[in-house]
């Protein structure tokens, strides 16, 4: 009764005419898991017959599947999600609020969405239109992203560093995420000058000889990301990568513990080996996104 009161509204809002109220298996899905958000699951056909394919089984008959998708989900949530991984809880944990239930099951959810959906070109593009959609709002309402673009376009240029001080490199502690959510950081990195390696027993020329190393060096990226972190006292592998992205917008990203996570949470091989350094991963990181 509520469905058949309620299709006359839902055309008049769309603006489209002669549509029913029948009720299918996504449908008893939405109903089902708001209720019963710790017992149930979203479902989707794509969904259920990609994961289909990914685990190589056959799908079972139209009224039978979203009993066998619940079916399927349960198993990967209690014999790989909660028995195998713990990080993945952590993280969760870590991004998402107290929500007052059991939501291992948005977990559950959430991987087999981004191991469907990853790499498929359509559904990047049609994020990327829904956020061109939004960006000029976005930009004005966050100033300091366009505010840093200029700040770095300026500071990275070679002859500021003929007459650089320490004030210049202390002007990061303000644009630089790593240190301006982070006090101890900033102060150690900022604070008194440190003695940064080099060829000069001056100090400031140090710094001046590694920025210009990090930004116009000859030598692969990542060698002289390494070189950065090595030379330069408590600029963490998180900030210098932040200076790499500012430093070269159009061809790199940040990559922080934030995005460390990110890529774990998504199912992103970045195929790291043990051993790689912080600048090699830097550099995998982003091959493996783009």
């Amino acid at each position: 009764d509520m469905a058949e009161k309620m299709l006359p509204k839902v055309e008049e809002a769309t603006g489209k005419e002669k549509l029913n109220h029948q009720q299918d298996e996504r449908t008893l899905s939405v109903y089902l898991s708001f209720r019963y958000p710790e017992k149930y699951y979203i479902y989707k056909n794509s969904f259920y017959t990609g994961y289909c394919r990914l685990i190589s089984i056959d799908p079972v008959s139209a009224g039978k599947k979203y009993q066998h998708y619940i079916s399927l989900a349960e198993d990967l949530k209690n014999n790989y999600v909660l028995k195998k991984d713990e990080e993945l809880l952590a993280i969760h944990k870590s991004i998402n609020p107290n929500l007052g239930w059991d939501d291992t099951n948005l977990i559950v959810q959430n991987i087999m969405f981004t191991m469907l959906y990853q790499g498929n070109k359509k559904y990047t593009e049609s994020l990327l239109r829904q956020f061109a959609e939004i960006a000029d709002n976005y930009f004005e309402e966050n100033p300091f992203i366009e505010e840093r673009y200029h700040f770095f376009n300026e500071f990275k240029k070679r002859e500021k560093f003929e007459n650089a001080d320490w004030p210049y490199f202390q002007q990061l502690g303000d644009k630089i995420n790593a240190f301006v959510t982070n006090s101890l950081a900033r102060a150690r990195a900022l604070g008194n000058i440190n003695h940064a390696k080099g060829l000069s027993e001056n100090p400031i020329e140090n710094y001046c000889e590694n920025f210009i190393d990090l930004i116009f060096g000859k030598d692969p990226i990542d060698v002289r990301i390494d070189r950065f972190i090595m030379n330069v006292p408590f600029f963490s592998d998180s900030s210098v990568s932040e200076l790499v992205g500012q430093f070269f917008p159009d061809k790199y990203v940040f990559f922080n513990k934030q995005d460390q996570n990110g890529i774990k949470v998504l199912g992103i091989d970045i195929k790291a080996k043990r051993g790689d350094s912080f600048g090699k991963k830097f550099v995998k990181y982003n091959e493996a996104i783009t």
